[in-house]
């Protein structure tokens, strides 16, 4: 199936596509775009640590993009339901984040949120949301009394680590927790920070039942005395449906 879509956007979009492949590797590895956030952040005073969503300044590209994909393949006569599931397929999308990049330690059997995106906006009420991503950079205290001392250094034994949460106003308008997952823990005992970079796809839980409005939270943990979850930067990332922009 990937060597058909490849084979697609050879014959569609020609050196066309190599052109701009080198930017959307950027685009997707570097930063995310919003040209118009109007339409697509909602409202963010319901907490300090909603962020809007992150500007890039290839935001038209990415629009001039698939619109030019589109064209090109209502050009060759596919119809438009083929034409939305080979976009689709080839997970071509919208793709917004959201950043923080600020030290925090975290203990005492931490339960905190360090990152909460804008409401995500969507024509669709479900699986609009095709991809999460969240990259950490974080580690614990850095010393452990651990007697299996092979543990150290290993994901083995950590009591801190990290949850993503998905969340939906009730009618009083609070945002309430629906979901939640595990991400990652920290590596036992050291004192350097490490990224981590964690995908989560469509069947997965908060992918699918994400809904108009819903937020992503990201959650330090810890558990124990002693232990410490130490962050200085987080990113959440989503990759939105086209058709559900609109």
């Amino acid at each position: 199936m990937l060597s058909a879509l490849a084979w697609l956007r050879d014959r569609f979009l020609g050196n066309d596509t190599q052109q701009h492949g080198e930017m959307q590797g950027e685009i997707i590895e570097d930063s995310y775009f919003v040209d118009d956030q109007s339409d697509l952040t909602g409202t963010t005073s319901f907490s300090s640590l909603t962020h809007v969503w992150d500007r890039d300044p290839h935001a038209a590209l990415q629009v001039i993009r698939i619109q030019k994909i589109q064209r090109i393949l209502a050009d060759h006569g596919l119809p438009p339901e083929i034409i939305r599931y080979i976009i689709r397929l080839a997970e071509e999308a919208r793709v917004l984040s959201v950043t923080r990049a600020e030290t925090k330690s975290y203990t005492d059997d931490a339960n905190e949120c360090y990152l909460r995106t804008p409401p995500l906006m969507s024509h669709l009420m479900q699986n609009f949301l095709m991809r999460i991503s969240v990259d950490i950079d974080s580690h614990d205290q850095g010393w452990s009394n651990e007697p299996n001392r092979s543990w150290i250094g290993t994901y083995q034994g950590s009591y801190t680590w990290w949850e993503i949460a998905l969340e939906r106003q009730n009618q009083q308008g609070e945002y309430i927790e629906v979901a939640r997952e595990h991400l990652t823990h920290n590596i036992h005992a050291s004192r350097e920070f490490r990224r981590h970079t964690l995908d989560l796809t469509l069947p997965d839980t908060l992918t699918s039942l994400a809904q108009p409005n819903d937020v992503l939270s990201l959650w330090a943990r810890t558990q124990f005395a002693g232990w410490v979850n130490i962050v200085r930067y987080a990113r959440i990332s989503v990759w939105i449906d086209w058709d559900a922009i609109g």
